[in-house]
């Protein structure tokens, strides 16, 4: 039985409702998660959102990097 927290599923089983969806995703080039980052970026662009925007640049999980990028978030939901 799939995991029901992994991303991965939860965009594939909700394709349907995920057109109505904006989504902003940020992480840092450094970051540990940086790679599965960048395949669910992949995997959500070819999905029917209303609107996506992933964004990298370089950092870590840090309050520098998370204040960045919530300014850019708020900007962008505007």
């Amino acid at each position: 039985m799939p995991d029901s927290s992994d991303l991965f599923v939860l965009a594939k089983q909700n394709a349907e409702r995920l057109k109505h969806l904006q989504l902003y995703l940020a992480c840092g080039r450094q970051d540990f998660l940086y790679e599965a980052n960048v395949r669910f970026a992949k995997q959500v662009q070819q999905a029917p959102l209303a609107r996506f925007l992933y964004e990298e640049w370089d950092g870590i999980q840090k309050w520098g990097f998370w204040d960045t990028a919530i300014q850019k978030a708020l900007n962008w939901i505007e």
